[in-house]
């Protein structure tokens, strides 16, 4: 078959570019149409028992709809800007589809301050320099699971994960 289809198209190139130009163009008006859905409703028929086991899953776990801000700046870290920042953060919590946020404003940096486990958000208090910013950065980078997570390896980005009702 394949042979075949090659063998066409060297004999008859003109022929094969026109069906091909035309099945484009029949094909046009349908793109309108073309949609991608990745969610994991579409990965599964509803008759399939893993749809059951993922509606148990979304019932007892929520949605997994989640909105990621990032925020760049080469000074980002500075009292000023990370004011204004818990600010914002402050408001979009506050709105009524929001359930969740992560952020370094309330992810626990834990650590053993004179022999006791601490565990407190990395800006549960904000830094009075740059100096206090870089150390609670390295803080942030040596912890795996914001590194990458809520702060880039190059300490110019930050995010804010907000999960969110549909």
């Amino acid at each position: 078959m394949v042979k075949n289809l090659l063998k066409l198209s060297y004999l008859h190139p003109k022929l094969v570019l026109l069906l091909l130009v035309l099945i484009t163009a029949a094909a046009a008006p349908l793109l309108e149409r073309l949609h991608y859905d990745i969610s994991a409703q579409s990965l599964i028929t509803k008759s399939s028992p893993a749809w059951d086991a993922y509606q148990r899953m979304l019932e007892e776990f929520g949605s997994d709809s989640t909105v990621i801000i990032l925020m760049s700046d080469e000074k980002l870290y500075t009292r000023d800007k990370l004011m204004k920042i818990r600010e914002v953060l402050k408001k979009l919590e506050s709105l009524p589809f929001v359930k969740a946020s992560s952020s370094l404003f309330n992810a626990p940096n834990v650590k053993e301050v004179d022999g006791y486990i601490q565990a407190k958000p990395f800006l549960e208090e904000l830094p009075r320099s740059l100096e206090e910013a870089r150390k609670l950065i390295d803080e942030a980078l040596a912890n795996p699971l914001v590194e990458r997570n809520l702060v880039s390896p190059d300490r110019r980005t930050m995010a804010i994960n907000l999960s969110i009702d549909e």
